[in-house]
């Protein structure tokens, strides 16, 4: 009985030892908390991308972005644009990027893992034909009729209460 349970006390001990040995001497990869893996091709992310621009950083202020756009390759912007940051790009003043930007939670930002970066005449020319930047026209002020419908139709919407009130309420 002793020497069963021996070799049962042997056996243990020894595969213990043999995974121990084996899993140290497996390496494990570094990973941090946001690791990207390759970014898709510049065109590529341009089809899911919602503006794509080179334009020279201006400024941060609180979690904003502000550029001053020079070249457009997809969607609708003006001279300038301000987008949310993404907290992963790092942005320098006075450096000139090309930014792929789509919404997320329903603002603006610089894509994450993509090839938003410092602006190269290569990927300028895998981005392909520029577009020709909006103008930003001012909000324009209501027109009269537009104010005096809302005002008539206000006045209806009054009278017939008052009537509806009058009949059904005596």
């Amino acid at each position: 009985m002793a020497s069963l349970k021996g070799s049962i006390f042997f056996r243990i001990v020894s595969s213990l030892l043999i995974s121990c040995i084996l899993f140290m001497s497996v390496k494990i990869s570094n990973v941090e908390a946001l690791s990207c893996a390759e970014p898709d091709p510049p065109l590529k992310e341009m089809v899911y991308s919602e503006i794509v621009f080179k334009g020279k950083f201006v400024s941060s202020s609180k979690d904003k972005l502000h550029f001053k756009v020079q070249k457009l390759w997809k969607g609708q912007v003006g001279n300038n644009i301000s987008l949310y940051e993404n907290y992963w790009t790092e942005f320098i003043p006075g450096n000139e990027y090309i930014v792929f930007a789509g919404k997320d939670e329903g603002k603006l930002r610089p894509r994450l893992c993509g090839n938003t970066g410092v602006a190269s005449p290569d990927l300028e020319n895998q981005l392909g034909n520029i577009i020709p930047l909006t103008e930003q026209q001012p909000n324009p002020a209501p027109s009269w009729s537009s104010i005096l419908f809302t005002i008539a139709g206000l006045i209806f919407i009054g009278i017939l209460f008052y009537w509806f009130r009058k009949k059904y309420f005596k």
